[in-house]
């Protein structure tokens, strides 16, 4: 009768009664759509889609997920890394450093990392008693800190090494980084631990031919920042140095002020278009734009503490940014997202993964269900 995310209204044959059930429930078996539109990713509906493949019904001629419904449930939670993997992860709080930290858990595509003491060179800052020197990244008392899985948090071992920058790490990784670092420039095999996240995996995105090869030092932007404290705005930037990486949520000068964005910028920065990167370097807009609108109900992860999701609606459109407000907090809790970030989610997904969602503030918390099982 209607989609939401991953959440379907069904109505049962000859009683008319319907029920709200999610996609991936344990009890269905396959859905037949009475529709001849992608019910995952309606035009009408306020709601965004997981983007399911459907068939045809040779019977009633109806779109129906028959074939593709057990792959699709596996891709759903799959995840290209596992618990106790080691890798480089850049420092939120001074995005000049990089440190080791662990994936202490995984929930669909986003990882639990942490930084801690045994890969931390000496003892961890102690915490204020106002909460001074607290540090998201850190092992303090069990805390757990979540990013997608091709978030630019994270770096293969001896990615630091690589371009130069600064390493914060015990004397031992700090050797161990250097070696793969001087095997990858040699063109040899690096010899990784077996904990080791390594260049080979997808976790390193290799710059686009032909349009990041563009981009040179001294090119002026504007971007998503994701160490900013400020996420209802776009930052002015330049170009100091370029990694062997592909940069995400970049736009060209003149963005922000083309799609009625707030920037941070230093004043005469509109005269820096001549600088600019080339305007397709930021992912052009498609169809995927068109799937967006004004009051679609979703689930975000917090930039400002991304353990949490919650509950929330597009506020307004900006090209393919995206302004959230999270439901039942003020507007000064909105915060603007690239419309191809993993931390956006189709209603739905924090239940399939059995992860808590935040309620509304202010609303009436009921008791929740257990969290359903999932067989593949």
């Amino acid at each position: 009768m209607k989609v939401c995310g991953f959440r379907l209204l069904i109505e049962y044959q000859y009683t008319a009664e319907q029920e709200w059930i999610h996609l991936f429930d344990k009890k269905v078996n396959s859905v037949r759509i009475h529709t001849t539109q992608n019910p995952f990713i309606p035009t009408e509906q306020y709601t965004i889609g997981p983007n399911l493949t459907i068939s045809i019904d040779e019977v009633s001629n109806r779109p129906r997920l028959v074939k593709a419904y057990k792959e699709a449930k596996k891709i759903w939670w799959k995840s290209d890394y596992s618990v106790g993997q080691r890798f480089e992860l850049l420092n939120f709080l001074n995005p000049s450093q990089i440190r080791v930290a662990r994936i202490k858990a995984v929930c669909g595509r986003r990882l639990s990392v942490i930084v801690e003491e045994k890969d931390y060179p000496g003892d961890f800052p102690p915490i204020g008693p106002d909460g001074r020197n607290y540090d998201p990244q850190l092992d303090y008392q069990g805390n757990r800190w979540w990013i997608d899985q091709d978030s630019d948090f994270i770096y293969p071992v001896g990615f630091s090494n690589l371009i130069g920058y600064e390493l914060i790490a015990t004397p031992d990784y700090e050797e161990h980084s250097r070696k793969i670092a001087e095997a990858i420039r040699n063109n040899e095999n690096p010899e990784y631990d077996e904990s080791d996240i390594s260049f080979d995996r997808t976790i390193l995105k290799e710059p686009q031919a032909g349009v990041y090869s563009q981009v040179k030092v001294g090119n002026h932007l504007e971007i998503l920042n994701p160490v900013a404290k400020n996420f209802q705005s776009l930052c002015a930037a330049r170009v100091s140095q370029i990694y062997p990486s592909c940069g995400r949520w970049i736009y060209p000068v003149g963005y922000a002020k083309r799609n009625q964005l707030q920037l941070d910028a230093p004043k005469k920065y509109a005269k820096r278009r001549k600088t600019s990167i080339p305007v397709h370097v930021a992912p052009p807009p498609n169809e995927k734009v068109e799937l967006f609108k004004i009051g679609m109900r979703l689930e975000a992860a917090s930039k400002y503490e991304n353990a949490h999701i919650c509950p929330a609606t597009i506020k307004s459109l900006h090209g393919q940014v995206i302004k959230v407000a999270f439901d039942g907090w003020e507007a000064d809790y909105d915060e603007l997202y690239d419309m191809y970030s993993h931390d956006i989610f189709p209603v739905g997904w924090a239940e399939m993964h059995g992860y808590p969602v935040d309620s509304p503030r202010g609303a009436t918390v009921l008791p929740q269900e257990p969290v359903m099982e999932m067989e593949l």
